[in-house]
């Protein structure tokens, strides 16, 4: 087992709203994602691209 493990505080640097400045979802899934589209978030770590994704295929 590795003894090299994120802190578990350091996610929610990834989930930052001010995040959205630099790396919007929305914008950076809108050429790939339709409504209806099954999709799925491998790797999702804190959702950041989760909740947007669930949005833009139409689960609410």
């Amino acid at each position: 087992m590795s003894r090299h493990v994120c802190l578990i505080w350091i996610g929610y640097f990834l989930v930052n709203p001010l995040r959205n400045i630099w790396q919007n979802p929305r914008k950076i899934l809108h050429p790939f994602v339709k409504p209806g589209m099954k999709v799925v978030d491998i790797g999702c770590a804190m959702g950041f691209f989760s909740l947007p994704l669930a949005e833009m295929v139409g689960i609410n």
